[in-house]
């Protein structure tokens, strides 16, 4: 079973992020999505494809120990999807499940780390 390991340090939008977004300016999102589509394509251009289904777990890491709601966080994997060059498509004939693994804190600190396993089925 193929795995990969990208991590980045700062953390896509959240849901509230985006709704805020759209609500100031429609160009704002599409700007955001823009930047992370092309700073997730530039960390998997050397990466051979998946041609069988993947599973992909986010862990996120936030710089203090503020309450979030994971839910809100799940939009965080529509900004990193779309820039997988590694996948064949981002559709769910591929990607079978998205999942938080795991919210961390650690002072300072804000990156999310995504894992992309391919499945045997």
């Amino acid at each position: 079973m193929r795995e990969i390991k990208l991590s980045f340090d700062e953390i896509p939008p959240n849901l509230n992020d985006i709704i805020g977004m759209c609500q100031r300016h429609w160009g704002i999102y599409g700007q955001k999505k823009a930047y992370w589509k092309e700073i997730v394509r530039l960390s998997t251009l050397r990466v051979k494809k998946f041609e069988k289904p993947v599973d992909v777990e986010l862990s996120i890491t936030f710089p203090t120990k503020r309450k979030r709601d994971k839910d809100n966080y799940l939009a965080c994997g529509k900004f990193i999807l779309d820039g997988l060059t590694c996948l064949t498509d981002d559709n769910s004939d591929y990607v079978k499940d998205v999942t938080i693994k795991d919210f961390k804190y650690e002072k300072g600190i804000s990156k999310i780390e995504v894992v992309i396993k391919e499945r045997d089925d």
